[in-house]
């Protein structure tokens, strides 16, 4: 199997090591590109003299939110730890203080490997203890669905349409804001509802926005095609029906009177 490189870029605040082979904080890193020293300023001289020479002020990064259990990283060796609690999170370690990161849906930090990988290579089960009581986990499968530890259990929950779960901040944001990195995407509100059977039962009877650019369609499981949808994003943003006496005309994308719209048998052309 050929090795293809890729590029990856540290997060905000980290550089490179070439010897830890780890992002870490500036200070460790042995890059050698350099931050340049600031030059210092000289205050307006008073009375002849010049003041004390000021040094403008250097961005230091704060420390990372802190994991779960705040003993993981109380070593002050560089390493890089599994979480103890949650497959998918790996914490590295440089002086006490924690970065947290996520490998990707359907991926599970190899401690032995040093990377994500797949959960066959890992072996790994998600833990719910007292101590991680509320702790949220990616639903490896559903983007619109997740778990949390709740009595010392794993219990599903789904995200409010159209909402997604955001693997960093372990909540439900906005569509927009979400990447389902290899989760099944929430597109209907019937995906919502089933996580075990795909939504297909459910699908069947609900409108779809699914392969229609944004605009208004009929809403083909209703009857007297009077009923219509608007679609964003390839999601139903709106319900609603035409007033009595019309029909939506799908060649216009709005209601007319029922004579120009012509509706054969009791549901619409699908």
């Amino acid at each position: 199997m050929t090795c293809v490189p890729q590029t990856k870029i540290c997060k905000k605040s980290l550089l490179w090591s070439q010897a830890e082979k780890m992002c870490v904080w500036p200070a460790q890193s042995d890059c050698p590109v350099k931050i340049p020293t600031p030059s210092p300023l000289i205050a307006p001289i008073n009375n002849g003299l010049s003041r004390d020479t000021i040094y403008p002020p250097v961005y230091i990064p704060t420390n990372p939110p802190s994991s779960s259990s705040s003993s993981i990283c109380s070593s002050t060796k560089s390493l890089r730890l599994p979480d103890p609690y949650d497959c998918s999170i790996y914490h590295d370690c440089y002086q006490g203080t924690d970065l947290i990161s996520y490998c990707p849906a359907q991926l599970q930090y190899n401690p032995e490997k040093q990377k994500c990988d797949h959960p066959h290579n890992v072996q790994c089960k998600n833990k719910c203890t007292m101590k991680n009581e509320g702790a949220r986990f990616v639903d490896p499968m559903s983007c619109c669905h997740f778990y949390e530890c709740m009595s010392n259990k794993l219990v599903s929950h789904t995200c409010s349409y159209p909402n997604l779960f955001d693997i960093q901040t372990r909540k439900c944001l906005l569509y927009k804001k979400v990447k389902c990195a290899g989760r099944r995407q929430c597109l209907n509100k019937c995906h919502y509802l089933s996580n075990h059977d795909n939504g297909k039962n459910s699908c069947e009877s609900s409108p779809s926005c699914i392969g229609h650019s944004d605009g208004f369609y009929l809403d083909r499981t209703k009857a007297n095609c009077q009923s219509y949808i608007q679609c964003l994003d390839y999601r139903v943003a709106n319900y609603s029906r035409c007033t009595h006496g019309q029909r939506f005309n799908r060649n216009l994308g709005k209601c007319t009177t029922a004579d120009q719209v012509p509706c054969p048998g009791k549901y619409s052309i699908r």
